[in-house]
């Protein structure tokens, strides 16, 4: 698993360096109007996958803890062949629809439905079988190839206008669709283009539709914020709320490898105390890693001052991710790994009704402003954390790490918006961190430095060998 963890968290690494570039820059350089219509379109585009109709997770599902050469090539060459055949229809069907509606942005949305689900489809499978290689080239290769398109029309063509920006998302995921197609190739032989295979169709949707609405609630949870503000107020407030949100995705990048990698290793082990002890660890770790926001708050300040206001927004939505890695690294891959599918659908549907009624309540019984619905989004994840806690008790472990979470992420948020000096907020936090850690959470806080080191050695390690190697 270390291996694995090490290999995707070099991606992330890469992915991180050009997001972040990407996340900086288009804000400075655009327009808030601009800028505003470029994430609507991300927003929407979060919600693609749902076309594919569950046959994608049917996919992670069925191979979840599998080797990839055990796979009958065939079969899967089969698979690959009716899902982008489903794909195209449904693309096909959109664009006619929304041709007619003349609306540019959906026009776009409809194309990007082959590109963006095929990766997914190859993601999902790569993941599944613990190919952290493949995983690692399809996280690293998208924000390489949009940082660089992105780059070239903001300083070479100049422009501002949003329509260029959202094919650059198109293009990106386009090309790399069409090198993941080549490697499949490579790995499986020549595909079927005109397969179609209605057995294998309905098998996967079967098998996938819950997942499929399940993780579709999700991403509509920790995006119902941006839906109320698109609709309750105005196109700047969406910009500078949406743009708090794509800096506190580089938290969840930096984090990803762990949540990523967890669900190959969860299929296969069921050992309670392993299982406490990884809570424990990814508990300390989120911790830790929201940290990260005070740099940032440093750097908007001195590079995109106009989006100052959204800085109290960015803390809340970090905070928020605390507790959402917890839940995505464990509880979340052992619904998957257990084939509670049904269950964490229902699950997604209590919490979908909660973060809507705290939204809101925070919006129109609290205060009408963007910070609202950060807050609420907060609360959304504390309430499901502790649902996923008292449910799963046979995986509780001690008192003291739920105690440690809580207290750090009251120290998190009074060091962030209280403390206006975002370096000494930094080394108030941390040091009230270190200390609590000691505390309650030693001997786990131990085992992640002894985690974190031996990854280092061995990242050094790999360095080391290519250079030999390319000697």
């Amino acid at each position: 698993m270390r291996k694995g963890i090490v290999i995707v968290f070099i991606a992330n690494i890469i992915n991180m360096m050009f997001s972040m570039v990407t996340s900086f820059f288009l804000p400075r350089y655009l327009s808030i109007e601009s800028y505003g219509y470029y994430k609507v379109f991300q927003l929407y585009v979060n919600y693609l996958g749902i076309a594919h109709l569950g046959f994608v997770d049917g996919i992670y599902l069925k191979y979840g803890g599998r080797e990839i050469r055990d796979i009958d090539a065939d079969e899967l060459l089969t698979s690959t062949a009716t899902v982008r055949n489903m794909q195209i229809v449904i693309m096909i069907a959109a664009g006619l629809v929304f041709g007619i509606m003349k609306n540019p942005i959906a026009i776009l949305l409809a194309f990007s439905c082959v590109p963006i689900n095929m990766i997914s489809y190859y993601k999902n499978l790569y993941q599944a079988t613990g190919e952290f290689k493949n995983y690692g080239i399809i996280l690293s290769v998208l924000p390489m190839l949009t940082f660089v398109w992105d780059i070239l029309l903001l300083f070479v063509f100049r422009t501002d206008n949003y329509i260029y920006y959202i094919l650059v998302i198109l293009c990106s995921n386009l090309i790399l669709y069409c090198l993941l197609e080549n490697k499949s190739r490579k790995i499986f032989g020549k595909g079927r283009f005109f397969a179609f295979n209605p057995y294998i169709l309905m098998e996967n949707i079967r098998s996938g539709i819950t997942l499929t609405i399940g993780n579709f609630s999700s991403i509509l949870i920790t995006s119902i914020d941006r839906w109320c503000i698109q609709v309750w107020m105005s196109l700047q407030a969406f910009s500078y709320y949406s743009f708090a949100v794509s800096v506190e995705n580089l938290f969840n990048v930096c984090l990803s490898a762990v949540t990523t990698t967890l669900y190959n290793y969860l299929c296969k082990t069921a050992e309670t105390e392993k299982i406490i002890q990884l809570k424990s660890i990814c508990i300390i770790l989120s911790t830790y890693v929201v940290a990260v926001a005070f740099p940032v708050k440093f750097f908007i300040r001195i590079w995109i001052p106009k989006y100052e206001a959204s800085i109290s927004c960015l803390f809340i939505l970090v905070c928020a991710h605390a507790f959402y890695f917890v839940i995505k690294a464990i509880y979340v891959n052992l619904y998957k790994a257990r084939g509670q599918q049904s269950h964490y659908f229902h699950q997604m549907l209590v919490i979908l009704l909660i973060a809507f009624v705290a939204n809101s309540i925070a919006y129109w019984g609290i205060v009408k402003c963007i910070e609202a619905f950060a807050y609420a989004s907060l609360v959304t994840a504390v309430i499901w954390f502790f649902i996923c806690y008292f449910e799963f008790d046979t995986i509780r472990g001690k008192n003291q790490d739920v105690l440690f979470l809580i207290l750090c992420a009251a120290a998190y948020l009074f060091c962030g918006l209280k403390i206006d000096n975002a370096i000494l907020g930094l080394v108030a936090y941390l040091i009230f961190v270190t200390v609590m850690v000691l505390i309650l959470c030693k001997n786990n806080f131990l085992i992640l430095v002894s985690v974190l080191i031996k990854s280092a050695a061995q990242i050094t390690a790999d360095v080391k060998h290519r250079k030999e190697k390319s000697v």
